[in-house]
């Protein structure tokens, strides 16, 4: 709902680096170019898994760049009034994949069906509104196209729910939740993991409820929080001798524990990951627990690296470690504290 006498409606960039991720753009309104993003002057900008949408202006309604480098990808363009929704002055570069392009005009160059682009289709949204999570949101109504179409490293959408709930991501800030089956439930790869976890973190009935590994899974980011503090609501990884693997891909955690949340992670092995930047209460390299009850049996952690606690990390809460084996684990960085645990 901004105006702007001039470029950007919503939002300008110039001669900065800009990261817009999990984000909604709405309902903005310039007189000149970018109704909700403007962007110039050799600056950069990377714009993912957002949704920018129902913005006016004269060129580019939802996005309008004057040179530089544009990264878009899992993120919706659309709506725009007076204007296509992509635009921009000759000789931009665009790059990204798997957004959903309503319109646009050159220099905008996404091609539909290529790079998991979709061009020139309704996206099908609902109004602005509280859809659950600290802010608003359009949300995808049954059908859209951008269901199960994009491909994102985020792990939430912009309310915090977990992605994907489907075959695989949602393109832009909103992922349509998918209604939990029956426990257990077997994960197979990481998308699976994180729809199991973020089935339990819904629970509300007392019961112990299990998530079966069934194949090694190569992480490409941290998974969705254990995060259910619902009294006599426990859960239980059953790994059943397969890895989770965080691949040294830097920031990669295996696993967190959020507070009161009550969970046993058993016959796994958990190696590669890579939790060392920053200084916060979450950087365990392989687990973080944060004031939750973790007990980890018959598992091996080895190969990881945190700033606290190379393999596990417990802040306030209380670990149990049965009939394991913490191998090879580093604590790294200027903090480095507890090579195996802190």
């Amino acid at each position: 709902g901004n105006i702007s006498g001039r470029n950007g409606g919503g939002v300008i960039n110039e001669f900065g680096v800009m990261t817009i991720v999990n984000s909604t753009i709405s309902g903005n309104t310039t007189v000149q170019k970018g109704g909700g993003v403007f962007h110039r002057d050799s600056s950069s900008i990377t714009i993912d898994s957002t949704t920018i949408t129902d913005n006016t202006s004269t060129s580019g309604g939802a996005f309008y760049t004057e040179d530089g480098t544009a990264t878009i990808r899992n993120s919706i363009l659309a709506n725009s009034t007076s204007a296509s929704d992509c635009g921009g002055d000759s000789g931009v570069t665009f790059a990204g994949g798997h957004n959903l392009i309503e319109s646009q005009t050159a220099p905008c160059s996404f091609v539909n069906g290529t790079n998991g682009n979709i061009v020139g289709s309704d996206p099908m949204l609902g109004p602005l509104a509280d859809n659950g999570g600290p802010t608003q949101t359009h949300a995808l109504l049954a059908g859209s196209p951008a269901i199960d179409a994009g491909d994102t490293t985020l792990t939430t959408d912009q309310r915090g729910i977990a992605r994907p709930q489907g075959a695989a991501d949602d393109i832009g800030a909103f992922e349509l939740e998918v209604a939990c089956p029956a426990f257990p439930l077997d994960a197979a790869n990481e998308g699976e993991l994180n729809f199991a976890i973020g089935c339990y973190n819904q629970q509300t009935s007392a019961g112990t409820y299990t998530i079966n590994i069934t194949q090694d899974i190569p992480l490409t980011a941290s998974t969705t929080a254990i995060d259910n503090s619902t009294a006599n609501v426990e859960l239980v990884i059953e790994g059943d001798g397969h890895t989770v693997d965080g691949q040294d891909i830097s920031g990669v955690r295996a696993f967190l524990i959020e507070d009161s949340t009550r969970a046993t992670i058993q016959n796994i092995v958990v190696t590669g990951s890579n939790n060392v930047s920053g200084g916060g209460s979450d950087t365990g390299g392989a687990i973080a627990v944060l004031g939750g009850t973790l007990t980890v049996q018959g598992s091996t952690l080895s190969g990881n690296q945190g700033a606290l606690g190379g393999a596990i990390n417990n802040v306030d809460g209380q670990v149990t470690v049965i009939n394991s084996t913490l191998s090879d684990n580093q604590a790294v960085g200027v903090i480095g504290l507890g090579g195996a645990i802190l």
